[in-house]
């Protein structure tokens, strides 16, 4: 049993670095002309004949940073989206978007390239043994952008209030920062620092510097075109929501 267990976590942690790989991991469209129609390359290094299927999902970004999906196949067209690849075969796989030809903004999507699970006969011995017989299925996502011309990021600070973990106001320790990209393309936010002036419920006037690391929701984030992140940050005292003043620098990246 514990063989089975290890080889499974084996292939949980590896199954990306040798099984299946994907090229590019990112890409980025045009609404409409010769970029509208994009190729990737998928390649099976694994030692055996594998079955592939490839689909399209929406991307967004939800305001304590976590990432939401849901189908966005109708979106494009993926030729082929199903392929059967033997040991060392790479494969050209052609993407085509479908949808409005004129953006206002950039568009978010994940192309999802991922073996189709075969299940593992299990020996005799090992059925009456108590041995278990595992799925493989190995997998990438990458990162699809359908961008309008010269689309450009630009994150503001939207607010700094009071909130608890739900947004009311319950414990004044507590700091909600809202940011929101505003602009019309993606970016990741590199190092934020944010530094936070204010007075005490007694009157004392203090200072708070925020680091990455207290700022998780944000550091290393990919700030999709009209995300709206929420940043929770507890400070060390109870402040008067009237006095709070707040300065950022976030360095972008694409």
């Amino acid at each position: 049993m514990k063989r089975w267990v290890m080889l499974l976590i084996a292939v949980l942690v590896t199954g990306q670095a040798w099984g299946l790989n994907l090229e590019p991991l990112s890409m980025r469209f045009t609404p409409s002309g010769r970029d509208s129609i994009r190729t990737f390359r998928v390649t099976n290094t694994q030692e055996e004949s594998i079955a592939v299927r490839i689909h399209m999902t929406s991307r967004e970004l939800q305001s304590n940073g976590e990432e939401f999906r849901s189908s966005a196949d109708s979106q494009f067209i993926v030729f082929p989206n199903r392929l059967f690849l033997a040991p060392g075969q790479t494969q050209a796989l052609r993407v085509q978007w479908r949808g409005p030809a004129d953006l206002e903004r950039e568009q978010a999507y994940r192309i999802i390239v991922e073996q189709v699970a075969v299940e593992q006969e299990r020996p005799t011995d090992e059925a009456t043994s108590g041995g278990i017989s595992l799925a493989f299925m190995y997998r990438y996502v990458g990162a699809v952008y359908v961008s309008p011309p010269n689309a450009r990021p630009n994150i503001v600070l939207n607010s700094a209030k009071i909130a608890d973990n739900d947004g009311s106001v319950v414990d004044a320790s507590v700091l909600a920062l809202e940011f929101e990209n505003t602009g019309s393309g993606h970016t990741v936010l590199r190092e934020p620092e944010v530094v936070v002036r204010g007075e005490t419920l007694s009157g004392e006037s203090v200072r708070y510097e925020l680091d990455a690391e207290r700022l998780r929701n944000l550091a290393g984030t990919n700030f999709l075109a009209g995300a709206r992140v929420v940043q929770l940050v507890s400070l060390p005292e109870a402040l008067n929501e009237a006095t709070l003043e707040v300065e950022h620098n976030l360095m972008l990246s694409k």
